[in-house]
């Protein structure tokens, strides 16, 4: 089994970071309800910008959920489990020119990115790659 490749925290002094504006909220207007902008997350490592150079990540990032801002804590949350009145973080953005960075390259062997990922592939077209029990 391969291992799994050490994470490489971004490099928040980068010019691009170090000018990124604090992260918008805006306050869910009912339960399971969104507000319009908000950013929906990946599966890839997400930080938000608190202001004064101070980033959060959030722990548990997943595919299409919400991150909501609890005073210094950021939370993954589904979309239908916010709650009315939470504080949704806004922005459609990832590279942080809205205080929100996806760090697409955390994981990369080597500094600016290009490791090759082999992925399993079926033995002939049509078979599933896992098949059911």
């Amino acid at each position: 089994m391969t291992p799994f490749p050490a994470y490489v925290s971004p490099d928040f002094t980068r010019p691009d970071l170090a000018a990124a504006p604090p992260v918008r909220v805006a306050e869910a207007p009912g339960n399971g309800v969104l507000p319009a902008g908000f950013h929906a997350t990946s599966n890839y490592p997400e930080y938000v910008h608190l202001g004064g150079g101070r980033w959060l990540l959030a722990a548990g990032s997943r595919m299409d959920a919400v991150l909501v801002l609890d005073g210094d804590m950021l939370r993954v949350v589904e979309p239908r489990l916010v709650r009315r009145g939470d504080r949704v973080v806004m922005g459609r953005t990832e590279n942080g020119e809205e205080g929100i960075y996806v760090h697409t390259t955390g994981f990369d062997a080597r500094p600016g990115g290009g490791r090759q990922v082999h992925l399993p592939q079926p033995r002939h077209p049509g078979e599933p790659l896992f098949p059911l029990l």
